[in-house]
């Protein structure tokens, strides 16, 4: 954002810059031109050279009077912008603290989207975790890089070590048992979509359970059928509801 700002600046700068030089050069060269004989053409490209030179001389330049005898008002007038530019201080804040300070509401609606964002992002995580790799009981058997936002002890995604696979396991676990416990605490007739995947996740990819096993235990254990689409639809809403959790916990730890 501060880049962003930097370069909007200089470029500005640039233009108007060249804008007045170009201004400057060749209103000069018109004036003189018109006023002296062409047998003085030599004084004439004398001028322009020592016009040149002041024209490339510092901004402040324009308050001295010799600038402002040669200069024209609107020359002046640019390079005046130009200083007030150049001592324009930078943002130098994060979007969203320096929204904070000027619409509170802004900043909530940033900050929203910035958690939506990062959800989306810990789920298609967890997607990847669950579509490339597996847990088995002595271990986690990689078949892909593991996402790194899982892992908040290691920053190298392609190479987590023994501990990290462990930890990942142990967490993963734990957070669907957790969910499983709380969603299920009402005594309720119908499992949703949301139980369904996480018993889904829980005997699929932990237990390392097939589809069909899994099947027949959501039939025999809990009396429903998930089949075809419903069986899809229940895994999705338990990687769904798996993410969530994941950044509920991050946010409370951090």
């Amino acid at each position: 954002f501060v880049q962003a700002s930097t370069a909007v600046r200089d470029f500005r700068l640039a233009l108007l810059d060249v804008t007045a030089r170009l201004i400057t050069f060749v209103g000069g060269f018109l004036i003189i031109f018109a006023m002296l004989p062409y047998t003085l053409e030599p004084v004439v490209i004398a001028t322009l050279a020592c016009l040149l030179v002041l024209t490339s001389a510092p901004v402040g330049l324009q308050d001295r009077w010799p600038a402002r005898l040669i200069l024209p008002t609107w020359a002046v007038d640019y390079r005046a912008q130009i200083s007030r530019l150049r001592d324009e201080p930078l943002l130098t804040a994060t979007p969203v603290a320096a929204l904070a300070t000027a619409a509170p509401q802004v900043t909530q609606a940033v900050q929203a989207a910035v958690s939506a964002q990062r959800r989306e992002t810990l789920q298609q995580a967890v997607d990847e975790l669950f579509r490339y790799n597996r847990f088995h009981d002595d271990g986690f058997l990689l078949q892909s890089p593991l996402p790194p936002l899982l892992y908040p002890n290691t920053k190298v995604a392609t190479s987590p070590t023994p501990a990290d696979v462990t930890h990942l396991r142990a967490r993963l676990v734990n957070t669907i048992d957790e969910e499983l416990v709380r969603l299920t605490l009402p005594a309720t007739d119908a499992l949703d979509e949301d139980v369904l995947g996480l018993l889904i996740l829980r005997k699929k990819y932990v237990e390392q359970r097939s589809r069909q096993e899994v099947e027949r235990y959501l039939l025999e254990a809990h009396g429903v059928a998930v089949r075809g689409g419903a069986y899809s639809r229940a895994l999705s809403a338990g990687r769904r509801h798996l993410a969530g959790a994941l950044l509920a916990a991050d946010g409370q730890a951090g």
